[in-house]
């Protein structure tokens, strides 16, 4: 097969071993809120809800839907013109992703040694908090 021929990793889920990625405190939210959602979402919505930096939950978002197939992205059906605002792009979970999520989020991840954060609310350089937030429940009911 060559490089051109790869298929994504959510298509070889069934032929290879699930690829993970690490851990963060950050990764956690994301999939903590995109498994109890269970619908599409788009990152400054999730960024929001947990209380994150947009660009940060973004990027974790592409990365598991380009990388590890976990997340799949369509565009929205709307007129970027008539919308006033770019195009969103949604991110629903994989069959893939949601084992994934499991696992990580019940701690029974199967590589051994990584540390799951799980603090949550600090925020790096004593930033305040968008708590007030009215999606912003969901994170922080549980903490």
């Amino acid at each position: 097969m060559t490089t051109t021929e790869r298929s994504s990793p959510a298509a070889d889920s069934d032929q290879q071993p699930l690829l993970s990625p690490p851990v963060t405190a950050l990764l956690f939210n994301v999939l903590e809120l995109m498994v109890a959602w269970q619908r599409p979402a788009y990152p400054l919505e999730v960024a929001h809800a947990c209380d994150e930096r947009a660009s940060s939950t973004n990027t974790v978002m592409r990365r598991l839907a380009d990388k590890y197939g976990w997340l799949e992205a369509k565009p929205e059906n709307v007129d970027p013109v008539e919308a006033g605002r770019p195009t969103r792009l949604y991110y629903t979970l994989t069959g893939t992703g949601l084992t994934g999520a499991r696992k990580i989020l019940s701690g029974r991840d199967p590589r051994p040694n990584i540390p799951l954060l799980l603090a949550r609310g600090s925020r790096p350089g004593g930033q305040k908090s968008r708590a007030g937030h009215p999606i912003n429940n969901h994170c922080k009911e549980k903490s």
